[in-house]
């Protein structure tokens, strides 16, 4: 008898075959520099009060432009880190 799990992993086994799609579980890809700090930002300006995203993105994507080399270079050793331990998972997967 088949249970609800097992029909699950056939259904997935099926759409990973067919589409061509990478696996549920596959290791993730990092956020890349910008996209780490936009989000670390973002949650800090939001809890100010209320902001208009169009308004919250163009500040922080001035932000980032304007920030100093060596600020930049802390959010790409963090993405280079986490890409090598992506790289890691993916060889084991």
């Amino acid at each position: 008898m088949q249970t609800d799990e097992d029909s699950y992993e056939a259904y997935k086994k099926y759409l990973e075959d067919s589409l061509g799609l990478p696996p549920v579980d596959a290791p993730k890809a990092p956020m890349n520099p910008y996209m780490r700090f936009f989000l670390e930002r973002s949650s800090e300006e939001r809890s100010k009060g209320p902001i208009v995203w169009s308004v919250l993105t163009k500040k922080l994507s001035d932000e980032w432009k304007d920030l100093s080399a060596n600020k930049k270079e802390y959010y790409e050793k963090i993405y280079t880190v986490r890409l090598r331990e992506r790289k890691a998972l993916i060889e084991e997967f």
